[in-house]
């Protein structure tokens, strides 16, 4: 917070993305455990809306600190509320829920001490109230003194887990730790010389104040996202240049391969159709017989009517398909009539209509209709398919209804397939 950033800004930000991730638990809260992934648990969410409101009221305390206005009191409501949000945080995140977050545990440590930093800073700015009270009435730096006491007892909170706080936090924790207890020692000479007031052992408890601004989180959300373009050149020029380069001679080498791929794909079919392959080898193999596995499908399928039960069962789902798109035609008709009814109706009496409006209530049956369409659509074209595989296989298909040993007898000769296998082995 040391930087020259716009606090009002910041705190605006925090708060909306405090906000933002309060939705998300709202809208999360329907789906089952199972539904939802680690980051969007409960849990998950509720440490970083704590967090981001923690953010926001530090925001709001470093922009009243720096104006210099002497509001101590308020800088110490607005420390304590600090605090209450990372407590809250502390306690979600240190739950066994969160045991697998290692990327928010990472935090842990830091969040504890921000706990215990903005309760102390809270008493520290109490102990100045009273210290300006004390200019004013000659009496009040007992008091002072024990909020400067309670401000160094949070700050030991923190001593045990200092050596593993980051380099900049520890030094953050020397630097207000150093300074309470340098501010505690001027205060208690200074009562010993001259004023001589007894020191409380317990000081009132520091009303939290939480800081609040006014905004719309559905307009914040559907605003243009203004950093993508300051993000974009964060990588240098040359780097996208390079990287676009790079991307477009591997597309140029998986687009040469693909095309080869297809060329191979062709030849391989244009000389299987030539030479009969892979039936010929088959042929060759088999000694002129059939798979009994293949015979025992033949017959399964004679068993339920062959081709014409066949052809026969698509003609009619043809026809069911037709009769059900009529009656949807038909139903679509008779809604846009009741549609238009209702508008007639509506003109006439439309200080007597309370109800709502005829499309409105027949929403779900449209989205019905709609989807009932699409299965048809789909139905009819899996239809359009079977019926083309039928034409374009159909000297295969007559196979079917012939029996055993006229298949035999259809198989070439192993003399010929031989001579077959020969040629294209020599090829």
């Amino acid at each position: 917070m040391s930087r020259n950033v716009d606090l009002r800004k910041a705190t605006a930000h925090f708060l909306i993305a405090a906000a933002i991730f309060d939705k998300i638990k709202i809208e999360i809260s329907g789906l089952k455990e199972g539904e939802i992934t680690l980051d969007l648990t409960e849990a998950n969410i509720e440490v970083c809306m704590y967090m981001a409101k923690a953010q926001a009221q530090y925001c709001a305390f470093e922009k009243v600190r720096k104006t210099n206005s002497g509001r101590f009191s308020l800088l110490a409501q607005l420390a304590m509320q600090t605090s209450v949000f990372y407590q809250k945080a502390y306690q979600i995140i240190t739950t066994p829920a969160m045991e697998g977050a290692k990327s928010l545990r990472s935090h842990m440590l830091v969040i504890h001490y921000n706990v215990w930093a903005f309760m102390a800073r809270a008493n520290y700015w109490m102990a100045q109230q009273h210290i300006r009270r004390l200019r004013e009435s000659n009496a009040g730096i007992g008091t002072a003194i024990a909020y400067m006491n309670k401000a160094c007892a949070c700050m030991r909170h923190i001593e045990e887990q200092k050596a593993k706080l980051p380099p900049s936090i520890s030094k953050q924790y020397d630097n207000l730790l150093g300074h309470f207890a340098e501010q505690r020692e001027h205060l208690e000479k200074r009562n010993s010389a001259a004023h001589r007031e007894p020191v409380p052992s317990e000081v009132d408890v520091i009303e939290c104040l939480q800081y609040s601004q006014p905004f719309s989180l559905d307009d914040d959300l559907n605003r243009p996202f203004e950093g993508k373009e300051i993000i974009s050149r964060l990588v240098p020029p040359e780097v996208h240049k390079l990287a676009n380069e790079y991307k477009s001679f591997i597309e140029g080498i998986i687009n040469e391969a693909q095309q080869r791929i297809i060329i191979c794909d062709r030849q391989d079919a244009g000389f299987k159709k030539k030479h009969n392959l892979p039936a010929c080898l088959y042929a060759a193999s088999s000694e002129r017989k059939i798979p009994e596995d293949l015979l025992a499908k033949i017959q399964q399928c004679n068993e339920k009517g062959g081709l014409k039960f066949l052809r026969y069962t698509l003609e009619e789902l043809n026809t069911a398909a037709d009769n059900i798109e009529m009656k949807i035609n038909n139903l679509l008709i008779q809604l846009q009539c009741e549609a238009e009814e209702d508008e007639e109706f509506r003109g006439r009496y439309g200080l007597l209509c309370s109800q709502a409006r005829s499309e409105e209530l027949t929403l779900g049956i449209m989205a019905q209709i709609g989807n009932y369409r699409e299965k048809l659509v789909q139905g009819k074209m899996i239809d359009t398919s079977v019926v083309n595989t039928l034409k374009n296989k159909e000297e295969f298909f007559d196979l079917i209804e012939i029996d055993k040993s006229e298949l035999i007898s259809r198989i070439p000769k192993s003399s010929y397939t031989e001579r077959q296998v020969s040629s294209v082995a020599s090829q």
